[in-house]
């Protein structure tokens, strides 16, 4: 908060000059409940407006790419072949096996957490049982809906190919209408045969993602 463009701006060039492999780069959100949270409720913090927003976004996609930086994800920049195989897991819609006390995992169609709590993950396991809770079974439905958005967070898009060899069926038998809308309204485009976001998208993403929840 309070940021201008030229602080921004002057930022982007120093972290560009670390030369680090990978640069992770959001938007701050401000959470209801939090210190920020709070300061803007009373006034005390002014929260910065949209179009300032996008303006500073756009320029560090200029710069990153400059600095000889590839955009792969929404908020993501990475020297060729050093993008995050951890996060690609995610937005890949991949799964991945948590290993400890308040870990995550997503396997054989299922979400769950290990116990958060060291003594009661440790006597779980001793007595030769799971040591998890919170098991979400995830229907068809929703891995298909988070195979639109969180592969769409791609910059690469969607491969229609891997949607059809995942879910032994067309994109376009699930997702025609949505495809069509977003398409349709600039959001979206096809790229040989990968579905991504459009440059409009990008600023736009949340309201492409919200077509396929």
């Amino acid at each position: 908060p309070g940021q201008d463009f030229m602080e921004w701006s002057d930022t982007i060039d120093y972290v560009c000059d670390l030369k680090p492999s990978h640069v992770s780069c959001y938007s701050l959100k401000i959470e209801e409940g939090t210190a920020f949270g709070k300061m803007l409720e009373s006034g005390e913090l002014i929260e910065m407006n949209d179009a300032d927003d996008r303006l500073m976004y756009r320029h560090a996609l200029e710069s990153m790419h400059n600095k000889g930086y590839g955009h792969y994800e929404l908020s993501n920049f990475a020297y060729k072949g050093l993008e995050c195989r951890h996060n690609l897991i995610y937005w890949n819609n991949d799964e991945y096996i948590g290993m400890g006390a308040g870990a995550h995992s997503f396997i054989n169609n299922e979400r769950f957490n290990n116990f958060c709590g060291l003594k009661e993950y440790v006597e779980s396991l001793s007595k030769g049982t799971f040591a998890r809770e919170n098991v979400i079974l995830v229907t068809e439905k929703d891995r298909m809906a988070e195979f639109m958005f969180l592969g769409l967070r791609l910059t690469k898009g969607i491969n229609i190919n891997e949607f059809d060899a995942r879910f032994g069926k067309s994109i376009f038998s699930v997702f025609e209408k949505e495809i069509n809308k977003v398409i349709k309204r600039g959001l979206a485009e096809f790229d040989s045969n990968h579905l991504k976001l459009t440059v409009l998208g990008l600023d736009l993403a949340n309201q492409v993602f919200m077509e396929f929840v």
